[in-house]
């Protein structure tokens, strides 16, 4: 086992490959991801991992939608306010 296998998520938004343990679902497929510039640049199956060798789901590979510029980490306004950062109680109204 590297030390690699052992780095927090928090570190995911360093540069370089992170191996980690996807949980969207009870198969937890062993990702393998790739980080340029602060943002996911790949996600593919770990080929070293014991249960699923590589292998991975849907879910599991359409993980880089949730990655920026698409996701997103505040709320915004609709109608006259649509797309202008807001508060979460206004979001919700």
């Amino acid at each position: 086992m590297t030390a690699e296998l052992s780095r927090p998520v928090a570190g995911v938004g360093e540069d370089g490959r992170h191996l980690y343990t996807c949980p969207l679902c009870e198969a937890m497929c062993g990702l393998e991801i790739q980080v340029e510039g602060g943002r996911v640049a790949g996600i593919r199956g770990n080929r070293d991992d014991t249960w699923s060798r590589g292998h991975l789901c849907p879910k599991g590979v359409n993980t880089n939608v949730l990655s920026p510029p698409t996701f997103f980490d505040e709320p915004s306004g609709n109608g006259a306010l649509n797309g202008i950062p807001v508060t979460v109680s206004a979001a919700a109204t």
